[in-house]
């Protein structure tokens, strides 16, 4: 008889059963149990059916990394008053 007992896993349900992930090596009687939380695993989001919005969480794309610089832009935006527009909203 192991004296020191065994370790496993399983899943609590809302109405207290525990299913266990594997049977015990323990004779059937009465057993101590001890419960602690498994950390959750966070895995990346399924992208998106047509990949036009990857998700938030998606996972690096193969091949090589190229890095982004960013660049100082003067003004971005077209002159308005070429269009009659004095920048009244």
């Amino acid at each position: 008889m192991l004296e020191a007992g065994i370790e496993t896993t399983g899943t609590l349900h809302p109405d207290g059963a525990v299913t266990l992930d594997e049977p015990p090596p323990l004779a059937p009687g009465r057993v101590r149990v001890a419960l602690s939380p498994l950390p959750a695993v966070r895995l990346p989001d399924p992208p998106y059916p047509d990949e036009s919005i990857p998700a938030p969480f998606d996972l690096p794309r193969e091949g090589p990394v190229t890095p982004v610089v960013a660049e100082w832009v003067e003004y971005p935006y077209p002159d308005l008053s070429a269009f009659g527009l004095d920048g009244a909203s």
